[in-house]
């Protein structure tokens, strides 16, 4: 599989007429939303929150469709939390459209989407969440680079597709040039970071630079196309919209690092000079070199490379 991002144009003007909608009141919340990412995928969109798709956005030729997780749809806390059984049957209707009810009634209740979110995700994407919130440079997330990757959904995640969705993708400037580096993250806690023999963590870093080297090209047109998908459209926040309007203006030395860098984090002072850190963390030095490896304490002390870009600085 080529590796396939961008918005074909009727997709673009329908999700312009929604936005001016009364109905699109959802998708204007999520866009202007800080603790949300809206990925652009091939032809379709993620909105991420936390590492969770809180829906998947598409079209089909003559309208919007978006698909949730079921699992995302129960308010986190109820006025009513037991349903009632007559004659052995859940009396489920009973919950749906009331402000009492189990149940979320639309994507416009963006807070109650993000509270049911949390349970299911883990430390690693809150932290990495938290990361992507303090970087306004992050260009994309959970990057998929097969087929099995992109595919893959919360009800069936496919053997090893995860390993091949990057964390974190971010615009760097260097010489003027836009380049697009790719972050994995990686928790403290995380035993894919050590090991008596190769921590697994190399292997997963390894696979990736194998298919950025393999997509380069794929990923450098799909880049082009999403940012101009971001200048066309509507309600687009400000830096991102800058962001991908200075990318643009320099599209023909975009520059992609084919050498993921690895996020090492969550510990505290004793675990960072602790001996069985020191160990691993000089294998996975030796491994990728000092400057594929940012080992933080937590999440605000991380820093994603910026540069600064031709004319202005681009700011996290």
């Amino acid at each position: 599989m080529a590796y396939r991002q961008g918005l074909s144009s009727d997709f673009v003007e329908a999700l312009n007429r929604l936005y001016e909608a009364p109905e699109g009141s959802w998708w204007r919340k999520m866009l202007a939303d800080p603790d949300l990412f809206v990925a652009i995928r091939n032809n379709y969109l993620n909105i991420y929150y936390r590492g969770c798709s809180l829906a998947k956005v598409s079209f089909d030729g003559s309208g919007i469709i978006t698909d949730t997780h079921y699992k995302y749809l129960l308010k986190p806390s109820a006025a009513r939390p037991y349903v009632r059984a007559v004659g052995g049957q859940f009396q489920i209707g009973q919950h749906w459209d009331s402000a009492k009810g189990l149940f979320i009634g639309g994507l416009d209740d963006v807070a109650d989407l993000k509270a049911a979110a949390r349970v299911y995700a883990g430390e690693e994407k809150k932290f990495v969440g938290a990361v992507i919130k303090a970087h306004g440079n992050v260009v994309d997330v959970e990057m998929a680079l097969t087929k099995d990757a992109e595919e893959a959904t919360d009800a069936s995640p496919g053997e090893g597709a995860s390993a091949k969705r990057i964390d974190i993708v971010a615009l760097r400037w260097e010489d003027a040039a836009p380049v697009l580096d790719f972050y994995e993250a990686k928790l403290f806690g995380n035993k894919e970071i050590r090991a008596e023999g190769d921590a697994k963590v190399l292997s997963q870093i390894a696979t990736y630079e194998g298919l950025l080297k393999q997509y380069t090209k794929d990923i450098r047109e799909g880049f082009e196309l999403s940012c101009k998908n971001l200048l066309s459209l509507s309600g687009v926040p400000d830096l991102r919209r800058t962001i991908a309007d200075a990318a643009l203006q320099q599209i023909d030395k975009l520059k992609i690092n084919t050498a993921p860098i690895l996020i090492v984090s969550v510990f505290d002072e004793d675990q960072r000079i602790g001996p069985v850190w020191a160990k691993h963390k000089e294998k996975l030095t030796t491994a990728l070199s000092p400057d594929r490896l940012i080992a933080r304490g937590s999440a605000s002390s991380v820093r994603l490379a910026t540069g600064v870009a031709p004319g202005a600085a681009v700011s996290a």
